[in-house]
């Protein structure tokens, strides 16, 4: 899995970089969705 990333980076550094901020982005929203629900 590791040494896919790595050849994922090398090879496409910004598609690897558009994913990573997508999931980023994604987890992020989440998160806020589950502090207005409580709040």
């Amino acid at each position: 899995m590791k040494r896919i990333k790595s050849d994922l980076r090398k090879s496409n550094p910004i598609i690897y970089k558009s994913v990573f901020l997508i999931l980023y982005l994604f987890r992020k929203n989440r998160a806020s969705l589950k502090s207005r629900k409580r709040l």
